[in-house]
C-alpha cells in the first residue's frame, strides 16, 4: 500500500504582519514632608507654613499608618459643629507661578458628608500681607451610600467641577494625589489633578489667586458635619515641586487597569510597532535603552478599552525598525508627561544588517496552526521579516 500527499491550497491572508515614596533627590522638589522626624515640624520649615486647626480637631505624626518609612500625619476632626485641620504651605506658591502639589492619602473607611462638603485640599490667597485669605479652589469629597468621590469647587465663582470619569476614592489603601496649578493672578490660569497618575480634572482659563496676592496650599480635614465622627484620614509624603513626581508604576488605577503596553513581543525583528493603550494621556513618549525620548501618537480608537476607560480613543502606536537597535536584549520605557507608566525588556534578532535587500526566500511549516494544515511564509523586504501568506490543507490520499 502506498500513500501520497495531495495539497489543496486555500488562500487565507496576504501580507499579514506578525507583530508581535517622595524622594528628596527627585529633580525639582522644593519642599517635602514625610513626618519621619516623628512630629509635624516639616510643615513649619522657614516660617513658610504650619498647622492651622479649628474647632475640635488635631494633627499629629503617627505610626498607625505609613506610606513610606514609619510615620504619617493623622488628621482628626469631630463634627458637628464645624471643625478643621489645615496643614499649610505658602512660601513656594507665592514665589513660583507654576507648581506641582502632591501627597498620599489613606482613608481607613467610607465617610458620609451630610453638610454637602468636605474640604481636603485647598488653595487660598490674600490681597496683601496680614489680610485674611480667601479660598479660590477646593478639592471636596462627596460621600454617601458607602462611596466617596471628588469634586473641584471654584469658591470665587461658586462653580463645582466633576471628574472626567467616575473614579471613586479608594478605601483602605494609600492613593496618590497630584495637582498642577498656575498661580499668576490673571484669568488664564490652569488646574490639573491626577489620582494614581490618572487625570481627573483639567480646568483651564480660571483665576487662582488675587492679583499681586500670595498663593497658599493646604491639606485639610475640614467640614461642618461628617459621619461617622471622629473622622480620621492619614497623609504622607507630601511635596511641592517644579516637575511632576507621579505615583509610580506600583499605584493601582482608580478604575482598574488604566494602561497596557502590548507590543513589542518578547522577541522581535524587522519593521514593527510599539503599541498599547492608556485611559488618559498628556503626552506619551518612548525611549529605548535609556536614550532620548521619542513622541508617540495617541488617541486611536480602541473599543476594547471602553470598560476600563469610559471611552475608546485610548490607543497609542509608534513605528520602528527594530533592526536598528541591534541583536540582543533591549529595554523599552513608556512615559506620560515625563512620568514612566510601563517598561519591559525584549530581544531583537536581525538578519545581519539594519535593512536587508536583494534577497528572496520562502518556506512551509507543517501542522500549523492546526494538525493537517501548513503555512507558507515568504520574505517581505519592506517589513524586513518573513510573513504568513497562505494556509494550506493537507489531504492524505491512499492508493492501493
Amino acid at each position: 500500500m502506498r500513500s501520497s500527499r495531495f495539497i489543496a491550497v486555500s488562500r487565507f491572508v496576504t501580507g499579514l504582519a506578525v507583530l508581535g515614596f517622595v524622594n528628596s533627590s527627585h529633580a525639582g522638589i522644593l519642599w517635602s514632608a514625610g513626618m519621619e522626624t516623628g512630629d509635624m515640624s516639616e510643615w513649619h520649615v522657614g516660617s513658610g507654613g504650619g498647622e492651622f486647626n479649628s474647632g475640635n480637631s488635631d494633627s499629629r505624626a503617627t505610626t498607625e499608618q505609613a506610606h513610606t518609612g514609619q510615620y504619617s500625619a493623622k488628621l482628626t476632626t469631630r463634627t458637628p459643629p464645624t471643625a478643621g485641620v489645615r496643614l499649610f504651605r505658602w512660601d513656594e506658591g507665592t514665589n513660583i507661578d507654576a507648581l506641582y502639589y502632591s501627597n498620599w492619602f489613606y482613608f481607613p473607611q467610607a465617610y458620609n458628608t451630610p453638610a454637602g462638603w468636605w474640604n481636603i485640599i485647598q488653595w487660598k490667597s490674600s490681597r496683601s500681607s496680614g489680610e485674611i485669605s480667601d479660598p479660590f479652589f477646593i478639592l471636596n469629597v462627596d460621600g454617601s451610600g458607602g462611596e466617596m468621590n471628588f469634586s473641584l469647587f471654584d469658591w470665587q465663582k461658586r462653580i463645582s467641577y466633576s471628574p472626567r470619569f467616575h473614579a471613586p476614592i479608594p478605601i483602605g489603601r494609600w492613593f496618590h494625589i497630584e495637582v498642577y496649578q498656575t498661580c499668576t493672578g490673571g484669568s488664564s490660569d490652569q488646574i490639573k489633578m491626577w489620582m494614581d497618575d490618572v487625570l481627573l480634572f483639567d480646568i483651564q482659563g480660571v483665576q487662582t489667586k488675587y492679583p499681586g496676592g500670595d498663593c497658599g496650599w493646604s491639606i485639610n480635614n475640614y467640614s461642618d458635619h461628617l459621619s461617622p465622627s471622629p473622622t480620621v484620614i492619614y497623609v504622607d509624603d507630601a511635596a511641592i515641586s517644579t516637575t511632576r513626581i507621579g505615583a509610580g508604576s506600583g499605584a493601582p488605577s482608580p478604575c482598574g487597569q488604566s494602561s497596557a503596553l502590548e507590543n513589542p513581543a518578547p522577541m522581535v525583528s524587522g519593521i514593527g510597532i510599539v503599541s498599547g493603550w492608556k485611559c488618559f494621556a498628556d503626552g506619551i513618549t518612548v525611549r529605548f535603552d535609556g536614550n532620548a525620548h521619542i513622541s508617540v501618537a495617541y488617541g486611536s480608537e480602541r473599543i476594547d478599552t471602553l470598560t476600563s476607560c469610559g471611552d475608546a480613543n485610548n490607543g497609542f502606536v509608534h513605528l520602528i525598525n527594530y533592526n536598528t537597535l541591534g541583536d540582543g536584549t533591549h529595554t523599552i520605557e513608556l512615559y506620560d508627561a515625563g512620568v514612566r507608566f510601563a517598561s519591559r525588556t525584549f530581544t531583537v534578532v536581525t538578519p545581519g544588517e539594519e535593512f536587508l535587500t536583494g534577497v528572496n526566500a520562502g518556506g512551509m511549516i507543517d501542522d500549523f496552526p492546526q494538525p493537517g494544515q501548513s503555512v507558507v511564509l515568504e520574505w517581505n523586504q519592506a517589513a524586513q521579516r518573513f510573513e504568513l501568506v497562505e494556509i494550506v490543507e493537507v489531504v492524505e490520499i491512499v492508493r492501493e
